[in-house]
């Protein structure tokens, strides 16, 4: 981190730019291993093109990858074929192993289809996309799970499909929350999707819509991100320098806890928001269930008494609608 001239919040932000960038260079099949006789051993190298660059002459700095030797004495100790032996330039490179500045590898993010993806006219959010889109259907990538956050309350969020479209369409709207571009990396691919920001007011959470364009100005709603700080890392990943854009995704990084989005019926809700009510301000008591007796206070804890009502009333329901009629030979009692 003190050689390159590229800021990273952490070793863990650094190192995930890294990882994946080394697999977006084997994918584009810029890895070739070099045997070099060094002395009387030959030793095998490969090099990476991350995109980082020399603090002090602005040079590309290349990862020199050599052999990981086992080590007997670790758990794993053939599990890593290689490891990063340091970081060189090319001239560098060529003074001690003689691998000439053609035979390098080229940035992954300076190629055609990559710039291709990352500057064509994009405009992927519209209000026609939010509302065809089957947003319970829509795959959700969980936050991620940080050490320093074991503490915090995971938070679900329950929101009717409705209410939903409506927080998707006033983002669109909202020029601090920033649609930008990010690298997926998967099944040995990566492409660019676009990524807009999506503010939920009633939770106070930002989450990212990520978007892929089939061509012919046609999209198609790929997921939901459910943590803005991975968001922020996977933006970095496309190396853009967009002070910007990078400024509005840093004010809204959050180290969200975000388990899910649950989209629920509207009646449903109406029924959450008269327990609500009841819990501030009891007229009725609950069932023997959750209350023991009708005389018995309402229960502590929050919200999740209601939410286990709810979740036994789905499945109450979903049980009556699946069992037999009298029809399909059910005996009557």
């Amino acid at each position: 981190m003190r050689m390159i001239a590229q800021s990273f919040d952490s070793e863990q932000a650094l190192y995930y730019y890294t990882d994946i960038s080394t697999a977006l260079q084997m994918n584009d099949g810029e890895m070739k291993v070099f045997v070099i006789q060094i002395g009387r051993i030959m030793e095998k190298l490969t090099f990476i093109h991350y995109d980082l660059h020399c603090r002090i002459t602005g040079e590309v700095l290349y990862g020199v990858i050599g052999r990981n030797p086992p080590n007997p004495s670790t758990e794993h100790s053939d599990q890593w074929m290689w490891k990063i032996d340091g970081f060189m330039t090319a001239n560098e490179i060529a003074r001690r192993f003689g691998v000439g500045s053609h035979e390098l590898p080229r940035s992954s993010r300076e190629s055609p289809r990559f710039k291709e993806q990352l500057f064509g006219a994009k405009s992927p959010i519209r209000e026609q996309l939010v509302e065809e889109t089957v947003w319970p259907k829509v795959q959700q990538i969980k936050s991620l799970r940080r050490k320093r956050n074991t503490k915090k309350i995971k938070m679900k969020i329950r929101i009717t499909e409705r209410e939903w479209k409506m927080t998707v369409k006033q983002s669109m709207s909202d020029q601090s929350l920033p649609m930008v571009p990010v690298v997926v990396n998967r099944n040995s691919s990566h492409w660019i999707e676009w990524i807009k920001m999506v503010y939920i007011k009633s939770y106070g959470v930002f989450v990212g819509i990520s978007c892929s364009d089939l061509g012919a100005g046609r999209w198609s709603v790929q997921s939901i991100d459910l943590d803005s700080g991975r968001i922020y890392n996977k933006y970095r990943l496309v190396g853009l320098q967009n002070m910007v854009l990078d400024r509005q995704l840093r004010a809204i990084k959050a180290d969200n806890n975000v388990t899910e989005i649950q989209f629920i019926r509207d009646d449903i809700k109406l029924y959450r928001r008269m327990m609500m009510q009841q819990q501030a301000a009891p007229m009725c008591a609950p069932s023997d269930k959750y209350g023991n007796g009708p005389n018995a206070p309402l229960p502590t804890g929050g919200e999740e008494w209601i939410d286990e009502i709810l979740s036994d009333v789905l499945q109450k329901e979903h049980r009556c609608k699946s069992a037999p009629s009298a029809s399909h030979g059910a005996m009557a009692a």
